[in-house]
């Protein structure tokens, strides 16, 4: 009998600015996933390690799609949100490595959709 091999998963969130419902159910979401087996790495635009959940980014371990820019910089969040969604396909090398791809909230569909699209990969969103 052979052994099945465990999807590796892009799982895309518009981002983790503040301690929200959606914010909570994709930490979540990816714990779970993990917690089954399978290889889950969680990408947003923007992150604010201090207001959104401290806890359980530090157990999920987000990454940026696109570099953030500095504090002091005003809609520094909204600005991750539209220069990652614009460059999104140029960024595709970064996510070749992945089987399927999961988009929650505008622009994490987007961007599971575009990857899918590139790699002829299955998405969910």
């Amino acid at each position: 009998m052979t052994k099945k091999k465990k999807l590796k998963i892009a799982f895309f969130h518009c981002a983790f600015v503040y301690s929200g419902g959606g914010e909570r159910i994709a930490l979540e979401g990816v714990l779970g996933l993990r917690k089954r087996g399978y290889k889950v790495d969680l990408y947003a635009p923007a992150i604010d390690w201090e207001n959104c959940y401290p806890d359980l980014l530090k157990s999920t371990k987000p990454k940026l799609i696109f570099p953030q820019l500095p504090k002091f910089f005003p809609l520094r969040h909204a600005f991750g949100m539209g220069i990652s969604s614009i460059f999104a396909p140029l960024l595709f090398y970064k996510f070749k490595k992945y089987d399927f791809f999961i988009g929650e909230n505008q622009p994490g569909v987007w961007f599971a959709w575009v990857y899918s699209r590139i790699f002829k990969k299955p998405y969910v969103i």
